[in-house]
């Protein structure tokens, strides 16, 4: 949940950087290149996000990851309001050896979906 709550901090702060590497593999997770995903919330002027119950820790192959249910409130420059519903899944590996930064949690991937 920290972490969720992390990237949407960051976001609001204008820190996309940050944000950015709040997804899995410094960002590469989010599919796109760090310009992509900063230009994407060009017309973003703040967020709010609403975290539901996360889901039990799941396990497979060295890897744990957990489902974080969200209800997003997104403000743009024309202060326009958009809703959004989804889940985020957070992933961190356990595998022997693995580098510190890969250990802890990350956003793995994401669905969401705009709402009325």
């Amino acid at each position: 949940v920290a972490i969720v709550q992390r990237y949407y901090n960051a976001i609001n702060r204008g820190d996309y950087e940050q944000a950015y590497q709040t997804w899995q593999g410094n960002g590469s997770a989010s599919h796109q290149t760090f310009e992509a995903f900063k230009n994407g919330f060009a017309e973003t002027a703040s967020t709010q996000v609403e975290i539901g119950e996360p889901s039990q820790v799941e396990g497979a192959a060295g890897s744990q990851y957990i489902k974080v249910p969200v209800t997003l409130t997104a403000t743009t420059q024309n202060q326009a309001t958009q809703r959004f519903k989804g889940t985020y899944v957070l992933r961190r590996s356990l595998v022997d050896g693995t580098p510190t930064d890969q250990r802890s949690w990350h956003i793995y991937s994401a669905n969401l979906a705009q709402t009325k």
